[in-house]
């Protein structure tokens, strides 16, 4: 159908979710189109209030299947509209970005996807400080290889791809679509407009780290290179991802420097030489030894988690995921301008 899908996925989301599936039920006022919220079996409120809206709720089956790279797909899989738009529960869609997404995706007709600018919460956490300084460039108007933090695609050239995320990814999932798109010949562009506010979450660095960990999102480093192996962009990743070959090294020589055969001052020189580069060369270059040495751990974390990734055995990304729908949403058709807004959970007119 003529119109924009809006896919939210979304796991214990219940603090967010109200005000995300608003902010979409407003970005397809004048467009049309209908929202599907792809739960991954929440265990807090996120469905209870989710169904309190005209939305689509879809949920998988199995725990097992949990991922950032399932929820898109899993909502996907139920899509109706022309074009459809990826977004997490913790963002909210601003007004006027699906329309002006819509209209670059007119006018340039090799472009399969579009985003906007990206607006965070002040002062994040170290997370989220290093995260925006890690894609300053990637996040400014202008041709990008991905669309990180949500994207409005072409329906059916994700449909001619066979799926718009690898369910198999618990991370890295925009990444991986924005790849596969490039090795196809298509384009992606983020356009000078405010597509998303994204919430960040309000815990301690290292919780939240944790958090993520526990959550399987280091696996995902480990999981796309696998699935990337025999295929063009392989080089890029292998680009991308050099931190983490870099990090590994500096960890095998921690391990064989302590077994030298040198002189036990020496080795204990050379051991906090070692422990100390790395933290000071990040620290450094982006002037923080907060973040020095928060991202020093993270990527040895993640660097572990990677390799158990990367060895996980991953199911046909071309396999349907196994879901049930718990409500079937309305089809919201074009209001006429200023006739309509939303509000709570019902249109009000006038």
């Amino acid at each position: 159908m003529t119109g924009v899908s809006v896919i939210i996925k979304a796991l214990d989301e219940e603090a967010k979710i109200a005000k995300a599936i608003e902010s979409a039920l407003r970005a397809i006022s004048n467009v049309g189109g209908e929202v599907i919220l792809a739960d991954a079996l929440s265990d807090d409120r996120t469905v209870e209030i989710a169904r309190s809206f005209p939305i689509t709720i879809v949920q998988l089956v199995h725990v097992a299947d949990r991922g950032c790279g399932s929820g898109p797909q899993l909502g996907f899989q139920h899509a109706q509209g022309d074009f459809v738009y990826l977004m997490d529960g913790d963002m909210e869609l601003q007004p006027g970005f699906i329309e002006a997404g819509l209209s670059a995706l007119e006018s340039e007709h090799d472009l399969a996807g579009v985003g906007g600018l990206l607006e965070y919460p002040p002062d994040p956490a170290i997370e989220y400080r290093a995260r925006q300084l890690r894609r300053k460039a990637d996040e400014a108007p202008g041709y990008v290889n991905h669309l990180s933090c949500g994207g409005l695609y072409r329906t059916q050239t994700i449909r001619r791809m066979g799926y718009v995320s690898n369910r198999n990814l618990h991370s890295f999932e925009e990444l991986e679509l924005g790849l596969r798109l490039g090795a196809a010949g298509w384009k992606l562009k983020r356009i000078d407009k405010l597509s998303v506010h994204h919430h960040t979450h309000r815990l301690g660095a290292y919780t939240l780290l944790a958090k993520k960990l526990r959550a399987g999102f280091g696996l995902g480093a480990g999981e796309l290179l696998r699935s990337a192996l025999g295929k063009s962009y392989l080089p890029y990743l292998l680009k991308e991802f050099s931190n983490l070959f870099i990090i590994g090294c500096w960890m095998v020589m921690l391990v064989v420097v302590p077994l030298a055969s040198i002189t036990l001052p020496l080795r204990l020189a050379l051991l906090i030489a070692l422990l100390a580069a790395p933290v000071i060369a990040v620290s450094v270059r982006r002037r923080s030894v907060q973040i020095g040495l928060y991202t020093v751990a993270s990527l040895s974390l993640v660097l572990v988690a990677a390799v158990r990734g990367a060895l996980r055995r991953q199911v046909d990304p071309l396999k349907p995921i196994e879901s049930q729908v718990l409500q079937r949403g309305e089809w919201i058709y074009p209001l006429p301008a200023k006739a309509a807004r939303y509000q709570g959970s019902k249109w009000i007119r006038g």
